[in-house]
C-alpha cells in the first residue's frame, strides 16, 4: 500500500480507478503474509489482462509444492532442534551443542522463509501471476552485501527504492552513504519485529558492510602474505565461509529472547 501511494505520488504510476483491481493487489493472499513484496506496477499488466492456462497451473502446483515441502519437511523439523536446546537451558548446555543449535536455527529460517515464497510464488501462478523470485542461494554468497542481494529480494529492493536512494544513497559522499545504510537497516530490523534484538540485528548487518568495505586494503594485502590468489577457490571458500559464520551470528540474535540471552 506504501509503495502504491508513494509511486502515484512520483507519477511513476497512474491512479488505479478501478476498486476492484486496487483491492485485488492489495489482499493478493498468495504473497500477503511473507512475500515476494510486489509493487503495483510489476502486477498491473496482469491485473489487467489476467492469463490462466493448465501449464501456468501445473507449473504453479510444483512450486507450491516444493515450498510445503521445504516448510513442513525441513524448516519444522530444524525447529524442533533449537527447541531442545533452548529447553536445556543456554548456560548449562555444552558449546558444541549451542553452535548445532545456531546452525540448525540458520537452516530452518532459510527452509521456512524460501518455503513460504515458493508457496506463494506456485499460488500466484496457479492463479495466473507472475510474482518476483525472492531467494537466490543466499548461503553461498561471498559478501554480506551479496548477501542481502540475494536474501529476502524483494524486500532489499523495497528498501533500495523507497529509503535508501531517496535518502541518498552512495550519491553523497562515502560517510553519508554508511549513515544511510545503518538507517536502512534499522528500519529493516524494525520491520521484522518490535524489541532491540531485531534493531541489533540490522545494525550488524550494516556494521557487516561497512567493515566489508573498510577492510577491502588489509584482506588484498593478507591474500598477498599468505600467497593465496583472489580469485582461486580457496580465496572463494574463505570468502563463503566467513559470509556465512558472520550471517549466523546475526541469527542467533534474531532468535533469541533478548539480547542478554543472545
Amino acid at each position: 500500500s506504501i509503495s502504491y501511494l508513494i509511486d502515484v505520488y512520483r507519477k511513476d504510476i497512474p491512479v488505479e480507478t478501478s476498486l476492484l483491481k486496487l483491492s485485488t493487489y492489495i489482499c493478493m493472499f498468495p504473497q500477503l503474509v511473507a512475500g515476494p513484496i510486489v509493487t503495483y506496477q510489476e502486477v498491473k499488466k496482469q491485473l489487467d489482462h489476467p492469463v490462466t492456462t493448465w501449464k501456468g497451473f501445473d507449473s504453479g502446483l510444483k512450486d507450491f509444492s516444493a515450498g510445503l515441502i521445504m516448510k513442513v519437511l525441513l524448516a519444522d523439523r530444524l525447529s524442533l532442534l533449537f527447541k531442545e536446546i533452548a529447553g536445556m537451558g543456554y548456560i548449562s548446555a555444552p558449546a558444541s551443542v549451542l553452535w548445532l543449535g545456531s546452525v540448525g536455527y540458520s537452516l530452518q529460517i532459510y527452509f521456512d522463509f524460501f518455503g513460504y515464497s515458493m508457496m506463494a510464488i506456485g499460488l500466484g501462478r496457479m492463479l495466473g501471476f507472475k510474482l518476483p523470485v525472492n531467494f537466490d542461494l543466499p548461503y553461498m554468497s561471498t559478501s554480506v552485501r551479496e548477501f542481502y542481494r540475494r536474501w529476502h529480494i524483494t524486500l532489499g529492493r523495497w528498501f533500495a527504492k523507497y529509503v535508501y536512494i531517496p535518502l541518498g544513497g552512495s550519491r553523497k559522499g562515502k560517510i553519508r552513504k554508511w549513515v544511510n545504510l545503518i538507517l536502512v537497516f534499522v528500519v529493516s530490523g524494525i520491520w521484522h519485529g518490535s524489541g532491540l534484538r531485531y534493531i541489533a540485528w540490522g545494525l550488524m548487518h550494516a556494521g557487516y558492510q561497512i567493515a566489508g568495505e573498510m577492510t577491502v586494503g588489509i584482506r588484498k594485502g593478507l591474500y598477498r602474505m599468505f600467497r593465496i590468489p583472489e580469485d582461486s577457490f580457496l580465496a572463494e571458500l574463505l570468502r563463503k565461509g566467513t559470509t556465512l559464520f558472520l550471517v549466523m551470528l546475526a541469527w542467533i540474535v534474531f532468535r533469541a529472547e533478548s539480547l542478554r540471552t543472545a
